[in-house]
């Protein structure tokens, strides 16, 4: 529930973060829904691009998930922005915004409704499909 009040709070206020009027709110989220893509990573693709030996196709990775979770276990490189900061405009504004993303949590929903608001304010993000639990499967 508290979910869906964040992403109903962050629609109405995402013409403020975006700098345009609610048309440009309605062509983004348009063009997302639209797209056709598949916003979603399977753990083992993510694994095969972090592990290939070059650094420069690696993603900005975001793990949403409580602190204490992340401290025990997450995938390496990954930065902790618990979901309900993700939203706030020094978090977004820290965000490579010439780099691919990838969320994760503990299932893959709560990253996957971020992940598309992230591509609605202009990211290039993606779900990391099934999220951390996908990620344990691989024994990582």
């Amino acid at each position: 529930m508290k979910i869906r009040i964040a992403i109903i709070l962050l629609m109405v206020t995402l013409p403020l973060l975006c700098g345009c009027g609610g048309n440009g709110i309605q062509e983004k989220v348009y063009n997302y829904t639209t797209s056709g893509k598949a916003w979603n990573i399977k753990a083992d693709e993510l694994h095969d691009i972090i592990n290939d030996a070059d650094i420069g196709n690696d993603p900005y990775i975001i793990s949403t998930r409580r602190a204490d979770d992340y401290a025990f276990e997450h995938i390496p490189g990954a930065v902790n922005i618990p979901i309900k900061e993700l939203f706030s405009t020094a978090t977004l504004s820290a965000i490579p915004a010439d780099r691919k993303i990838v969320v994760y949590c503990y299932t893959g929903q709560t990253s996957s409704q971020a992940v598309a608001l992230l591509n609605i304010l202009g990211y290039d993000a993606y779900n990391l499909l099934n999220g951390i639990a996908a990620w344990r499967v691989l024994g990582q």
